[in-house]
């Protein structure tokens, strides 16, 4: 009636029409209000919690009544109610199974009353959920032992183990000493039955002498726990170690024996080893003696075959088979130093070097009748190479020929290069029209019939070391001319170099030296009519040809050589001749050697301290021969 006057036009806001609107919705809710309280309450009493919590929520439904405390305070209480019920029920649930051991019965009981709202923290729940979980446990673990204790007493040991094992995984028995203990039987008697076991089964085997058996057995005896250092165990083990290592080397003994009986040496080597490396045998007498046996008859053997074939290919002059088989000999065990293996292989490499020296020989000479100078120079020097050729006068001469050149040992590996001269004509001294020439020089015709070999350089200080043993030079230098000699010292070093190489070497006649210096020339120099310091080494601060001094030797060979293969005729140093110093002999024109007698010797060439003039082909000198100056050396000649 309210809402449809407020619902007529003009009078929407009516205050009377919503005084009285309010007025009957107020009642309506208090009568609604009244009735759910009386519900809950009559309900509270009987204890229906549920429905006691249905009325007390629809009264604080009731439109202004949501905070309602009576309300409030009935919806509380039934709620307790009901949890309490909940929660005593629970509780009964849980003391009987606990009391029957339903454990897992229990323990969901107890679960269901902490889960009660308002008792999730409840002593008396929480106290028996406890005992539930715990007697699951137990209940596990007594069992267990029982088992456990029950297999040990019958030795059961395995079974034993298993069941004491499962005891320690129990939760809250990990750590259970009378499960520990029981363990440890059951471990400690499988441990003994098993080493028991073994050891029967070891002593058994060693008394049939079955070493690798009893071996076995022993080895699983100290295998056992607690048995890892059995001294009783260790014992046997030895006694089957050391049978099976009596068995096999009396074996390999007898295998030996025979084999060195049948003079099988391999055969018994290998048998008399494989004793030696039997344990406790590896220094054995007699096992040694039979290797040594059998190595000796198998060097034996080898050493008779390999002399015998070396002795047959001897015979038929096959060198190289010869040398091959005494070598086989010489490698035998216990042959290396014997002296019919040593000779016979110098007989065969002495053999082959024989036959190729005459082979190369052969070919030499007659390269050189046919004047093939090349082949013959290759064929010579094959020939020296030969063991036991390399000083052979024969082919040294035949080499000498092909090349023009010969090398004499002084020693000490030293050698002097000589150069073949040819035989000639030439005309000695110098022009009477040359203004600057010395009376002494006087021009006339000389022939030297035979060819000869000179020295290709001036003798050095090494040289003359290797064959006089010292060194008397003012300017040292291995390469160096050897001076500060006499011309006594020059014929000493010529007689020891000749009784060395088994060749007349000589100091050179006066003729033979000018014609060698001048090598096919007529002029004052084998360089023309005048000389340059880059030609020879003289005196460079003359009026003419001026240039640097050097004030001293210098190496022989530093200048280019004459057209004959010679250098440093010139200068450097003067040079020894042969001849007493004196006016030439006209008559005596042919191989001329000089004045019979006199008081000074010849020196020619000229040296480092003189101006040119000095060093001319023509030019002569001379000094007494006992005369030692720093700028007086000599080469060699030989025919």
């Amino acid at each position: 009636a309210y809402a449809a006057a407020l619902a007529v036009p003009g009078y929407a806001g009516d205050a009377v029409a919503k005084a009285g609107l309010a007025a009957a919705k107020g009642g309506a809710s208090l009568k609604a209000y009244t009735r759910a309280m009386a519900d809950g309450d009559a309900a509270l009493a009987a204890e229906d919690w549920r429905g006691a919590e249905a009325a007390y929520a629809a009264a604080l439904a009731v439109p202004g009544y949501a905070g309602d405390a009576v309300a409030k305070e009935g919806l509380s209480a039934a709620k307790g109610g009901a949890s309490l019920e909940a929660y005593t029920r629970a509780v009964a649930k849980g003391d009987a199974a606990l009391a029957a051991e339903d454990w897992s019965g229990a323990e969901a009981a107890y679960a269901a009353a902490l889960a009660v709202p308002g008792y999730a923290g409840d002593a008396v729940a929480k106290e028996g959920l406890s005992a539930a979980k715990g007697g699951a446990p137990l209940k596990v673990y007594k069992l267990a032992m029982a088992l456990g204790d029950e297999k040990l007493a019958a030795e059961d040991w395995r079974g034993a183990e298993v069941a004491y094992a499962a005891v320690l995984k129990v939760p809250g028995y990990g750590n259970d000493p009378a499960a520990k203990e029981g363990l440890a039987a059951a471990k400690g008697g499988a441990s003994r039955k098993a080493y028991m076991a073994a050891m029967s089964e070891g002593d058994f085997q060693l008394a049939a002498e079955n070493w690798s058996g009893a071996e076995v057995a022993y080895k699983v005896a100290l295998g056992a726990p607690e048995y890892e250092n059995d001294a009783r165990a260790k014992e046997g083990l030895a006694a089957a170690k050391s049978g099976a290592s009596r068995k096999a080397y009396m074996r390999a003994m007898a295998e030996g024996d025979s084999r060195l009986a049948a003079e099988n040496w391999s055969g018994a080597e290998v048998a008399y080893m494989a004793a030696l490396k039997e344990s406790g045998y590896e220094n054995d007498a007699k096992a040694k003696e039979g290797l040594a046996a059998s190595k000796g008859g198998a060097s034996r053997k080898a050493y008779k075959q390999a002399i015998a074939e070396g002795k047959a290919a001897l015979a038929f002059e096959n060198w190289s088979g010869a040398e091959a088989a005494y070598m086989t000999a010489l490698k035998a065990s216990g042959y290396e130093n014997d002296p019919a293996a040593k000779e016979g292989l110098a007989a065969a490499r002495g053999g082959a070097s024989r036959k190729a020296y005459t082979r190369a020989m052969a070919e030499g000479e007659a390269a050189l009748a046919a004047r093939n100078l090349r082949a013959a120079e290759q064929a010579f020097t094959v020939a020296l190479s030969l063991p036991g050729y390399g000083n052979d006068a024969r082919a040294r001469d035949g080499l000498a020929k092909a090349t023009g050149k010969l090398a004499l040992d002084c020693g000490g590996g030293v050698t002097l290069d000589l150069v073949r001269i040819p035989a000639g004509r030439f005309m000695m001294g110098s022009p009477s029209s040359k203004a600057d020439r010395s009376s002494d020089e006087v021009q006339h015709a000389v022939t030297l019939s035979r060819a000869f070999y000179m020295g290709i350089y001036e003798v050095t200080q090494a040289q003359w070391w290797a064959v006089m043993g010292n060194n008397p030079s003012r300017f040292k230098g291995d390469d160096n001319p050897v001076e500060n000699v006499s011309w006594y010292d020059a014929m000493e070093f010529c007689r020891k170099l000749s009784s060395k190489s088994g060749k007349k070497v000589r100091l050179p006649t006066e003729a033979e030296w000018e014609y060698a210096c001048r090598a096919g020339t007529a002029t004052a120099f084998s360089t023309g009519e005048t000389i340059r310091m880059d030609q020879a080494n003289y005196n460079g601060n003359a009026d003419f040809m001026k240039g640097i001094e050097q004030g001293k030797t210098m190496r022989v060979g530093s200048f280019r050589a004459n057209a004959w293969g010679l250098h440093d005729m010139h200068g450097n140093v003067f040079e020894w001749c042969s001849d007493w110093y004196g006016d030439y002999d006209l008559a005596k024109a042919i191989d001329p050697q000089g004045v019979s007698s006199g008081s000074r010797r010849v020196v020619r060439g000229g040296s480092w301290f003189n101006i040119p003039w000095f060093c001319r082909s023509a030019n002569r000198f001379r000094i007494e021969p006992g005369g030692r100056l720093g700028d007086i050396g000599f080469r060699v000649v030989l025919d």
